[in-house]
């Protein structure tokens, strides 16, 4: 009897997206006959004392990968700090992001999280990018966004062909972009989120059902005196704005990083809409470089 082929996926994912590349990437791989394991990388998978212990072993998996969302141009301290807490050990790892965008900024979006595994001494083999439905300052058409799930399809076919095949790759970077990249990464991570943190607030329209609370990442939302109170130990994730049911959490001053009318990808799964293209070979201007992506 042929040995599955084990693979194990640590995702974090703030709205859904990057959650939903890693259901397509295990979809395809179990249909190659792959066993696959996902966990979601939050604060609860720390093991709290002196030195940070996470239940996610890369070598006990033939291939072992992460998934994070591209935040500031770079991942979260969040997914940093999970990395930094994998013991050391052999075996072939593999990094996926979701953005907005591809641009070519956000090639260089994984190389801190690539460096520390390395120093652990595990072969990170490849690397790739996601474009996703923007959840963050405005929202795509929606033919783009389905445009953009059907190319995720696709590409997580691909995907898993070559992981199970070995097959290398790694994301061009230019030293332009990457100091660019790493200015705007450097800000978001230590001062930008916790801006973000400290402006939000629970308006009148909370029913203190603790939906926030129970699903924040970081453990960053508390009921204080009967009310919702957010500390400055903010991803940015914007999951406890979108995911809140009465839509009652705001950030005064910062409300402009806030898709107007929320962001719900439960919106496109599964769509059955016939118009579902909006970038095609004639695209021009800004959106012209998104061609490279879906071609």
């Amino acid at each position: 009897m042929t040995k599955p082929f084990r693979t194990g996926i640590a995702v974090f994912s703030g709205t859904g997206n990057t959650a939903h590349v890693a259901g397509l990437l295990a979809k395809n791989l179990a249909a190659k006959g792959a066993e696959v394991e996902i966990k979601n990388i939050d604060s609860k998978m720390f093991v709290q004392g002196n030195s940070p212990y996470v239940d996610f072993i890369p070598g006990s998996y033939d291939i072992a990968g992460i998934g994070h969302p591209v935040l500031g141009f770079g991942p979260s301290p969040l997914v940093l700090k999970f990395a930094e807490a994998i013991p050391e050990g052999k075996g072939r790892m593999f990094i996926f992001k979701s953005a907005a965008d591809n641009h070519v900024i956000n090639n260089s979006a994984s190389e801190d999280l690539i460096e520390i595994l390395k120093s652990k001494g595990y072969d990170v083999f490849h690397d790739f990018l996601y474009v996703m439905p923007c959840n963050w300052i405005f929202k795509y058409e929606r033919r783009f966004s389905l445009q953009i799930l059907d190319e995720a399809e696709i590409k997580a076919a691909r995907h898993a062909d070559e992981l199970t095949a070995g097959v290398r790759s790694e994301m061009p970077v230019f030293s332009g972009w990457r100091a660019v990249a790493r200015f705007f990464h450097f800000l978001e991570s230590n001062y930008g989120r916790k801006l973000f943190g400290r402006a939000l607030l629970a308006t009148q329209k909370c029913s203190h059902c603790g939906t926030c609370i129970k699903n924040c990442p970081a453990g960053n939302i508390r009921k204080e005196n009967d009310k919702i109170v957010f500390d400055e130990d903010c991803l940015f994730c914007m999951r406890c704005v979108y995911g809140c049911p009465e839509s009652a959490i705001t950030a005064p001053g910062l409300n402009w990083c806030i898709v107007k009318g929320g962001y719900r990808l439960s919106d496109y799964e599964g769509a059955a809409d016939a118009d579902r293209t909006f970038i095609t070979e004639n695209s021009r201007g800004y959106w012209r470089h998104f061609y490279d992506y879906f071609r």
